[in-house]
């Protein structure tokens, strides 16, 4: 996938909504895998998108569509950039 950075990398220990950002690369830096929380703190009524996990495998990347309020949390090794389709 060829994209554009928006912002700068931010390491996932606490959540995120990744500078607003509706795309977001997020990669795991360990060799073990990390649970990622995506979560809505805005109402689905009001705009909110979809919460949930997934499990990221060591030293993978994953894109991650979402809501520019939904925030992103994980561990210090998970970093999450903004970013865009080019």
């Amino acid at each position: 996938m060829i994209f554009k950075v928006l912002g700068n990398s931010v390491s996932l220990n606490s959540a995120s909504n990744v500078g607003t950002s509706t795309l977001v690369r997020v990669v795991n830096t360990d060799t073990g895998e990390q649970t990622v929380t995506v979560a809505n703190t805005v109402s689905k009524l009001n705009g909110g998108g979809d919460a949930g996990t997934f499990v990221l495998e060591g030293l993978d990347t994953a894109y991650v569509a979402k809501r520019s309020t939904d925030t992103l949390a994980a561990v210090v090794a998970v970093k999450a950039t903004p970013v865009t389709r080019a």
